[in-house]
């Protein structure tokens, strides 16, 4: 979800695939939380989507690697100092969203009101342990810490293999010695994708596709049914999401880069900080407005998943086409996101 693909040197050098991805998550990310406000479904259907916010933070680990650690980019420590200024940054954005929505007083789908005191007193849970009820846009949190801490690993080489080594043990072993609390598992997750990056980077895995639809299909149906038993180990976890998004990725290169379906994926990866947030307001403002009109429960879902996804990506490409023609609006943008 974080905007870290973006290169310094330019758009022109970004991995296509990596945004197909993560357009394909934010598609998934809008029917889950479609699910959230318009379905009555059992809470075991949730399983095959529960892959998508650990996805979003092994992703931003994994492009830190894929986009930080070449040395043609010069100054290890200026990477540093970028990655923990965009971790900031996005928990900055985070922290501004909570007190605007506790401000407002506004009701989730679980009937939780928000409120500003209620807020400021579970401020240690929410940045700690992640455990508070009272948290919108939740997954920013953890994705900020793994920016945050990511810089480490770019520091020299001995270190670099040091904390990939500590990384894999923590996830493997933690849970044996403490609770897991959401944005521990989360972090840790995210520190993952990180290590899977450095390590099978050398190798060129992004490089040995599945070239055929049918595995794509079947291995993807596969990983999800099992991704909810997965969720006691982060290790076991991290491995399930990165074979996952490998497959997604592999998918891309399957489709025609000129197609419909390519470029709108691609787009809305490329603002999927954008979109997250977004798809909740939207979602949002969505259910407010259909409050009192009776709509067959599949019925109501498929409307406001295929809203949600129009939504997004009319104001995502309304935001490229202001970047393109304003430099004003280009600022703001990478100074709020980028």
């Amino acid at each position: 979800m974080s905007e870290t693909a973006r290169p310094a040197t330019g758009a022109k050098h970004r991995d296509l695939g990596l945004d197909f991805v993560k357009g394909f998550l934010v598609v998934v990310m809008a029917l889950y939380h479609g699910m959230n406000y318009f379905s009555n479904v059992p809470a075991e259907a949730y399983g095959y989507l529960r892959f998508v916010n650990g996805s979003f933070v092994f992703i931003s680990g994994y492009v830190v690697a894929a986009f930080y650690t070449d040395p043609s980019r010069g100054d290890r420590f200026a990477a540093f100092r970028r990655l923990a200024s965009r971790g900031l940054k996005l928990l900055c954005i985070f922290t501004v969203l909570n007190l605007a929505v506790s401000a407002l007083g506004m009701t989730n789908y679980r009937a939780v009101t928000f409120g500003l005191s209620d807020y400021l007193d579970s401020a240690a849970d929410i940045y700690g342990s992640g455990q508070a009820h009272q948290i919108a846009f939740r997954i920013l949190v953890p994705i900020s810490y793994v920016l945050m801490l990511s810089g480490l690993y770019l520091v020299s080489r001995r270190s670099q293999a040091i904390l990939v080594a500590l990384t894999i043990a923590a996830a493997l072993l933690w849970n044996f010695f403490a609770p897991l609390v959401a944005n521990v598992f989360f972090v840790l997750t995210g520190l993952v994708g990180l290590s899977f990056g450095l390590l099978l980077l050398k190798h060129d895995l992004p490089g040995r596709r599945v070239r055929s639809w049918l595995l794509i299909v079947l291995g993807f149906v596969a990983l999800a049914s099992v991704m909810n038993r997965l969720s006691g180990n982060v290790l076991a976890y991290g491995v399930g999401v990165g074979l996952l998004l490998k497959l997604v990725y592999d998918g891309a290169a399957l489709l025609a880069p000129e197609g419909r379906v390519h470029r709108w994926l691609v787009l809305l990866g490329r603002y999927s900080l954008v979109s997250y947030i977004a798809q909740i307001g939207f979602l949002f403002v969505l259910h407010r407005a259909l409050r009192g009109h009776e709509f067959a429960p599949p019925l109501e879902l498929a409307l406001a998943f295929l809203a949600t996804c129009a939504f997004l990506l009319v104001a995502c490409m309304a935001i490229d086409r202001l970047r393109r023609r304003f430099r004003l609006v280009e600022g703001t943008y990478r100074l709020v996101f980028a």
